[in-house]
């Protein structure tokens, strides 16, 4: 692994020193468009977000043929029958969150003030590393970066260990993030979760522990991975390591008994290791939030792609692991309405039908948002409502109720308004026009 990496490092050094030093500075705090998502701001892992413009403008268009059909289909009296094909019932809602919620630190630890679990070997280039990254001297903090892992290799440290992934996540976030340089971020991610998941699947002879240690490593690691491949816009890869990664942990811990509650993990404790030292023992049991954060991020996957038939189970089953009456409940309930209102339709069902269970869903949103209070309430709660107001008044339009579409946007624009919530308003008021051209 160390020998696949080592030329990666050393040609982003070169990168490093061949641009101008204004070219490194951190990334924007706007530089990731807020797609209508709901829920707290992701981690920067997944801040790039190209070509958004262009599946917003496809969305609008598929939106306004699916319109049109439905249209057709109400004045000819043929709503109840009708059948739409997947490629076209793809878009009602503009406001479907495209990212996982739950913070990805959640499954691995980053390299962090612990300096006690590396050999003096490799934590004195680590500090360096560290130290030149907080001054964004980029050359020289990826030089040490490249000898602490150098150091851990000569020093005999386990490749798959937390402290040695950790190393080579915190560089893949620093490349990618700081420098820009996304391809040589997945390089190592991809590295990174392909030996896990390759430890995972021939750990018959590990123990218990060990295995489940290296299948947290190897989901947290995918989930990183496959959402910087989809804000690359490489959705086809990005499925093949969200779909892996996601069978290979329903697969393993299903059998075991499933995901246990957040507040039931057992608290780290340090351990005699033997030899004179002491380790780190973790929990390494999935918790319901840390599941449901790789099924929503498979189902966010399916959502971009157009395959809401293939998000809607994800969805159900996340909403299965969420503590209920929380923001995020009402944000997956979101997710489910627009997913469930642009389902491609099987022989026994109308798209009357799906859109009156979206409709169902939104409002049960709506309801269970109404309820929460402070502190509970966050932010999440106020975008997932804007969210959930968008998508009924898009669903009346699409039923042909009329007034009651241009209600509900109202509600929306007056909502997100009050939240800042720019792109809410912007969606209601262009839904609103919209109406009103009609009407004129």
């Amino acid at each position: 692994m160390f020998r696949s990496i080592l030329p990666t490092l050393r040609t982003t050094r070169t990168v490093a020193q061949s641009l101008p030093k204004r070219q490194f500075t951190s990334l924007p705090a706007n530089a990731s468009s807020k797609l209508l998502r709901t829920g707290p701001v992701r981690p920067t892992t997944a801040r790039t977000t190209l070509g958004v413009h262009g599946v917003r403008q496809q969305r609008r268009t598929l939106f306004e043929n699916l319109r049109a059909r439905i249209q057709h289909e109400r004045e000819t009296g043929n709503l109840k029958n009708m059948r739409v094909p997947a490629a076209i019932a793809i878009s009602i809602s503009v406001f479907m969150i495209v990212g996982i919620t739950y913070t990805l630190t959640q499954y691995y630890a980053w390299v962090d003030s612990t300096f006690h679990n590396f050999p003096d070997a490799v934590s004195q280039p680590l500090r360096k590393a560290l130290f030149f990254k907080s001054r964004s001297e980029h050359a020289q903090a990826i030089a040490h970066f490249q000898k602490a892992l150098v150091a851990a290799q000569e020093v005999g440290m386990y490749a798959l260990s937390d402290e040695v992934t950790g190393m080579k996540l915190a560089l893949a976030e620093y490349v990618g993030d700081e420098l820009g340089r996304m391809d040589k971020k997945v390089e190592i991610l991809w590295g990174v979760w392909d030996e896990l998941m390759r430890a995972v699947e021939v750990a018959g002879e590990v123990d218990g522990e060990e295995k489940k240690r290296l299948l947290k490593r190897a989901v947290g690691t995918g989930v990183l991975l496959g959402r910087t491949l989809g804000g690359m816009g490489q959705h086809g890869r990005e499925g093949a390591v969200l779909g892996r990664t996601v069978e290979t942990m329903l697969r393993e811990v299903m059998p075991a008994g499933g995901p246990i509650r957040e507040e039931d993990k057992k608290p780290d404790e340090k351990v005699d290791d033997g030899e004179g030292g002491k380790v780190v023992r973790r929990d390494n049991r999935f918790t319901n939030e840390e599941m449901g954060g790789a099924l929503e991020a498979l189902a966010a996957h399916y959502t971009a792609t157009n395959k809401p038939e293939l998000a809607t189970p994800l969805y159900l089953r996340t909403l299965s692991l969420v503590p209920p009456n929380t923001c995020h409940q009402v944000t997956i309930m979101t997710n489910l309405s627009g997913s469930l209102a642009h389902h491609p339709l099987p022989p026994t069902r109308s798209r009357a039908e799906f859109l009156q269970d979206a409709q169902t869903w939104a409002n049960k949103a709506l309801e269970i948002d109404n309820n929460i209070k402070p502190p509970v309430r966050t932010e999440e709660c106020d975008e997932a409502c804007v969210a959930a107001l968008y998508n009924l008044g898009e669903i009346a339009e699409l039923l042909g109720e009329k007034g009651g579409a241009r209600d509900k946007y109202e509600q929306a624009r007056s909502l997100a308004d009050g939240i800042g919530m720019k792109e809410g308003v912007e969606r209601a008021e262009e839904a609103i026009k919209r109406l009103e051209d009609e009407t004129s």
